[in-house]
């Protein structure tokens, strides 16, 4: 005999992200939404029920949204709810570590406490696989003891060439100070991008460090998104193309708003800033002829 099980209804609470650009109105400043925003968070754990919520995973900034940030107040309000209801809060520095945002990590960067803190890709210049786990102590004393194990089961864990990679990376970092490089220069370099904002198609400038977006609009004067039609033949039909034809290695992207977003080596300075906003220039006007 088969037992019945009820279907599972999946949740209709989302979390707000924390972009201050497409902020609802009637917040006064971005530090009151951020902490709007971090209030969900705990309407949404109270929703599905305390105990049924493990962990909440934050980006020191949003990648898929658009380099999308936060005021440091959300990222306080955040601890303090998932302090209250027994939550592991994880940053994922994925993208955000070393250095990428001015420090070398994010956390570091906006003030962040976290319990866990996922680490790749530049932990080794994208010169070999690598990621990095970093917890509290609590979180690992349980395989500290006997023969108990952490059964991640990656393929690739700890390989000694990668891990040498790593190292030598990471005296490349200190010995050249990239991450006072990215530092001293990311003023700059918002600044440079934001000479774009005179285009009609250019909405918004965001981002932080080394990791910054330009989102699209087809109305400047209501900060109109671009439809799907818009998305499809702006972005991936001319802008990714041109974009590499011209010499300048971007994403345009509509996993979130409609963006173009630039991640920069680390080693780059103001003359790389005005190189790419030249590019960027005409392939803009260009694109809002398209629309």
């Amino acid at each position: 005999m088969k037992q019945a099980f009820e279907p599972l209804v999946p949740s209709t609470f989302r979390v707000p992200n924390t972009n201050w650009f497409r902020a609802p109105e009637g917040f006064k400043s971005e530090e009151e939404f951020g902490i709007w925003a971090a209030n969900r968070l705990e309407e949404a754990i109270l929703f599905e029920g305390p105990e049924t919520v493990a962990a909440f995973y934050v980006e020191p900034i949003q990648n898929s949204g658009g380099c999308i940030t936060a005021h440091p107040a959300y990222f306080k309000r955040v601890r303090e709810i998932c302090d209250k209801y027994n939550v592991v809060l994880v940053a994922d520095e994925t993208i955000t570590g070393y250095g990428r945002t001015g420090e070398m990590f994010g956390c570091q960067r906006y003030g962040i406490e976290p319990d866990m803190m996922i680490t790749a890709k530049a932990i080794t210049s994208g010169a070999q696989p690598l990621g990095a786990l970093f917890m509290k102590d609590k979180f690992f004393e349980p395989f500290t003891q006997g023969t108990v194990t952490f059964p991640h089961g990656y393929t690739f864990a700890a390989h000694p060439v990668a891990c040498a990679v790593a190292l030598a990376n990471l005296d490349i970092y200190d010995r050249e100070r990239l991450v006072d490089n990215v530092r001293t220069n990311s003023p700059v370099f918002r600044k440079t991008l934001e000479k774009l904002k005179d285009l009609p198609i250019v909405g918004d400038v965001r981002g932080d460090g080394y990791f910054f977006a330009i989102e699209l609009v087809s109305d400047k004067s209501n900060m109109q998104r671009l439809d799907a039609d818009q998305r499809e033949r702006i972005l991936r039909g001319f802008l990714n193309p041109a974009m590499y034809k011209a010499g300048l290695y971007a994403r345009a992207d509509d996993r979130g708003d409609s963006v173009v977003q630039l991640a920069p080596p680390l080693t780059c300075g103001p003359a790389e800033f005005d190189q790419m906003e030249k590019i960027l220039r005409p392939l803009l006007e260009e694109a809002w002829k398209k629309l």
